[in-house]
């Protein structure tokens, strides 16, 4: 799971996307989509961990657990 690469969905307050798209885009992330409240990234665990502890915009981050096709 440390070399997988998977979606991270960072959450955050209304109005406060731009400036979590600078941040994430600051740390080297390819920022995939802004929406309403969130930023959608690509990473690592490493990279998981890292905006973890140095993000100041995002409420939580989100990332899959378990995916499957129905």
């Amino acid at each position: 799971m440390l070399d997988k690469t998977f979606d991270i969905v960072a959450t955050t307050q209304s109005g406060l996307e731009p400036l979590l798209k600078r941040e994430l885009l600051e740390e080297g992330l390819f920022v995939e989509d802004t929406g309403v409240r969130l930023v959608r990234v690509i990473g690592d665990l490493t990279t998981l961990y890292r905006i973890n502890l140095r993000s100041r915009f995002a409420l939580r981050f989100l990332v899959p657990v378990l995916s499957f096709h129905a």
